[in-house]
């Protein structure tokens, strides 16, 4: 089908250029009958927080929220905006239904930890820390058919290990579990994870990665960075597993709300359509994942391409607005804009101010005129202090910030757009003045 009745021209035609990119694609041209309407428009933050304030002060004003949807292409995103929702009592239905987030093997494995340190003989944490200790169903089963002390001080003394290994490390792990109930939440996760040696389970189950001596971002490590936000917030672990709890019931409850924001999954949201769309967390290793961009650098696009259709497809659920949103720094990590977000830009966005072709012979004086006023692109202009961060002011433009800086092509974000520009060439025409760097 060629006809979309859904969506403003705008974004059938800004989505319909996007997907061109693919290269394994039948090829159509999409129209649209409707009316033109709002440009979709991108927005970049430093910080994740940035991007909930944003959302929720936007959210605050919105008529219907029924018809206003917050799609993101890892399930764990959605966490970040049901706590803060809740918080500043914006009503959400979480289209579907469980959120996997709270049935992670991470998130089980950190309560049964913090469990078993309060409750020595809890059956069932005592089972998934046996997991991550490695004891053999043989020795499980010696333990917990005992009743005369805690499973972890049984093990400790009565069982025989097969290696001296194996048995230091259980009598370190029980040594130090009994440490976990005295120290504060913010501290927490950081002993779990180090002094209980969890972290290299995670490393040797494939949740955690590194690549020459970087941690790669994966779930694994957003479900980590999620739980350390919600310890941070809490004063015991008492409280953190109950906020956890909470978060849970009130996520699986709100799929019965009469009123609220949509939060849902890319895949999910296949289907439906919202008067306003947000795509969230536009960053190279979320949107595409980091496996897809790996495989495409070595010239294997068939992940890659199923990204890119999975983004036009949260692209256009959207009917009258669309807004992309990125951030820098999410869960201690630094992040690129997606190359998806980039693309979009490039098409709402092509370099304002192209250098026109300029005569080589300089002829009735009006050459030399425009040289000495600097309109002759080979001409070059210090743009040491244009950096990103920076605030210009733009003649035509008004003021706005540089949020990226590619050579002497700048992406700046002005009060209600995003604008990529030659900054030697406005430099050069003075158009441009640096407000502060």
């Amino acid at each position: 089908m060629n006809q979309n009745f859904r969506s403003t021209a705008s974004i059938v035609s800004t989505s319909s250029q996007f997907i061109q990119h693919n290269k394994s694609r039948y090829k159509k041209t999409i129209q649209t009958q409707n009316e033109t309407g709002m440009s979709p428009t991108l927005h970049h933050f430093q910080t994740e927080q940035e991007q909930l304030s944003f959302l929720i002060t936007t959210l605050k004003q919105a008529e219907d929220l029924n018809d206003v949807a917050i799609l993101y292409r890892q399930n764990v995103s959605a966490l970040p905006l049901i706590e803060q929702f809740e918080r500043h009592q914006i009503p959400f239905k979480l289209q579907e239904g469980k959120l996997s987030f709270f049935y992670h093997p991470i998130v089980r494995d950190i309560k049964a930890i913090i469990t078993l340190s309060r409750s020595p003989n809890h059956l069932e944490s005592f089972q998934r820390v046996a997991k991550i200790l490695y004891l053999s169903a043989t020795t499980q089963h010696q333990v917990t058919s005992q009743t005369e002390s805690g499973y972890l001080d049984y093990l400790t003394r009565l069982v025989t290990f097969n290696s001296t290994y194996q048995r230091e490390k259980v009598r370190l792990f029980k040594q130090n579990l009994m440490k976990l109930p005295s120290l504060p939440c913010n501290r927490m996760m950081a002993f779990i994870l180090n002094t209980l040696d969890y972290e290299s389970y995670l490393i040797k189950k494939g949740f955690l990665k590194d690549e020459k001596e970087e941690r790669l971002y994966t779930q694994g490590m957003a479900v980590l960075e999620t739980l350390k936000m919600i310890a941070k917030d809490v004063d015991s672990h008492n409280a953190f597993l109950e906020r956890l709890e909470h978060l849970r019931l009130i996520s699986e409850q709100s799929t019965t709300q009469a009123k609220g924001v949509n939060l849902l999954t890319f895949h999910a949201s296949k289907g439906l359509e919202f008067k306003t769309v947000f795509l969230i967390d536009c960053m190279n290793g979320i949107t595409p994942p980091q496996t897809a961009i790996i495989e495409a650098k070595s010239q294997i696009f068939d992940h890659y391409e199923e990204e890119r259709r999975l983004f036009y497809v949260a692209m256009t659920r959207a009917k009258e607005q669309l807004t992309l949103l990125s951030v820098a720094k999410k869960h201690n990590l630094l992040f690129s804009r997606s190359n998806f977000y980039k693309e979009v830009s490039k098409i709402l966005n092509p370099i304002d101010e192209e250098p026109k072709p300029v005569s080589s012979r300089l002829s009735h004086g009006k050459k030399i005129e425009e040289l000495k006023r600097g309109l002759i692109t080979s001409e070059s202009a210090d743009l040491t202090p244009f950096k990103e961060g920076s605030v210009i002011n733009h003649k035509r433009f008004g003021t706005g910030t540089i949020i990226e800086k590619e050579g002497e092509i700048a992406t700046i974000q002005f009060e209600n757009e995003t604008k990529r520009i030659s900054l030697r060439i406005t430099v050069l025409n003075g158009n441009v003045e640096l407000v502060s760097s």
